[in-house]
């Protein structure tokens, strides 16, 4: 099982690679681009997985489904919370899974997320991090 440190790890170099993936194919196409443009049409479009344990996941998911909470003016962390706890009620009522935690793990393992779900700010330091990390080792 990861711990945080790994998954969060995980995470930002899923998001440098698609980053870099979607700038390659614009520079291709030949398109004008802003780096916030890129980083914006990435945090929204890519479809990454949950990079969260099953733990904390369990703990927000099942807090959010008794909750009843509407998915409006959330942050983008409870908008992630939410999304994960409507996957997990939907395979509930669909009798897909027997438990909650059953059917989390379904989400965990089997779904992707519909979104990055980071703040612009966020994942444009992840970026600039991951770019220095790579460009150090190519120097070595």
């Amino acid at each position: 099982m990861r711990n945080n440190h790994e998954l969060t790890t995980l995470r930002n170099r899923a998001l440098w690679n698609d980053f870099y993936r979607t700038r390659n194919e614009w520079f291709d196409k030949h398109l004008i681009f802003t780096k916030r443009q890129l980083l914006t049409h990435v945090l929204n479009n890519c479809r990454p997985h949950y990079y969260v344990t099953f733990d904390y996941a369990a703990r927000q998911a099942s807090r959010l489904i008794r909750s009843k909470r509407s998915g409006r003016r959330l942050s983008v962390k409870q908008q992630m919370w939410y999304e994960i706890a409507s996957k997990v009620a939907r395979l509930m009522l669909m009798g897909r899974a027997r438990s909650i935690s059953e059917a989390l793990t379904e989400v965990l393992v089997s779904s992707r997320a519909s979104r990055y779900f980071l703040s612009y700010s966020q994942a444009r330091r992840i970026i600039n991090e991951e770019s220095r990390r790579h460009s150090a080792r190519r120097r070595c």
